[in-house]
């Protein structure tokens, strides 16, 4: 198995994770409106771990010999771990792959996932240890080492990844006129960098649904689909919450 350095938590775990955004000129004209900043609030991340997979009672190991973990009652149902120290889940499911998600940077969700792989391959299968002297403090089972546990951080990929993103300054989008304009019926915004942005077209009457997003009257929402690699569908979505205010920031 790969040896990882340990990758500190960020700092104060309760709030949002800041994401370096790319060192693109802002345009003149909003040179003095606009102090963008971006904080991630999910992260999805995948890695196989096992290419034979997982049987439903090894599963049940799994889930028995792991604190903080349980195994649903469907059959192809995975084993969730509560992780933290940053705080994050994991999911691990029948077909070997392992999944992290929660508001933390890739390499902390390797990081987790390293965490997992190594209790998984060192100590969830035993056996007892036989002999007629053993002592009443000497340990009665040994763990084994599971071979078919391999964990490639190289392998890694990043399925998913939300991400919120203050404008900053005092730049205020005409939002009505944005999502009332002729061309914004179709979604489609514009593609730079492999980045198709989209913004959703909001019907009149769907107050609950802008409720959901806050109080805030010019919030909207981006969303970002990336296409490259062997995979030319979905490397990744971004869905980007453009809060123009920085106070939309502030921990819950």
């Amino acid at each position: 198995m790969c040896s990882l350095v340990p990758v500190p938590p960020a700092s104060g775990e309760a709030g949002p994770v800041a994401l370096e955004l790319p060192p693109k000129p802002i345009p003149l004209p909003l040179s003095g409106q606009l102090n963008p900043s971006a904080f991630i609030t999910n992260l999805w991340l995948s890695v196989r771990i096992c290419s034979r997979g997982f049987s439903r009672s090894q599963l049940l190991l799994i889930a028995r010999s792991l604190p903080k973990s349980e195994l649903g009652v469907g059959a192809s149902q995975p084993v969730v771990f509560r992780m933290q120290r940053p705080a994050c889940t994991a999911l691990l499911a029948p077909t070997g792959t392992l999944l992290i998600m929660g508001g933390i940077t890739k390499e902390q969700a390797i990081w987790q996932a390293y965490r997992v792989a190594y209790k998984l391959k060192y100590r969830v299968w035993w056996k007892p240890v036989e002999g007629e002297h053993l002592e009443g403090d000497q340990p009665t089972v040994e763990y084994l080492c599971n071979p078919a546990i391999e964990f490639k951080p190289e392998t890694a990929s990043v399925l998913q990844l939300v991400c919120r993103v203050d404008l900053g300054g005092s730049f205020r989008p005409d939002l009505a006129a944005v999502l009332g304009h002729p061309q914004m019926r179709t979604a489609a915004i514009d593609t730079r960098d492999g980045v198709a942005v989209r913004v959703p077209h909001i019907q009149e009457d769907n107050s609950e649904v802008m409720n959901a997003f806050g109080d805030a009257a010019d919030e909207f929402v981006i969303r970002g689909v990336k296409n490259s690699g062997e995979n030319p569908e979905v490397e990744y979505h971004g869905i980007l919450y453009m809060l123009p205010a920085a106070n939309h920031l502030a921990p819950s």
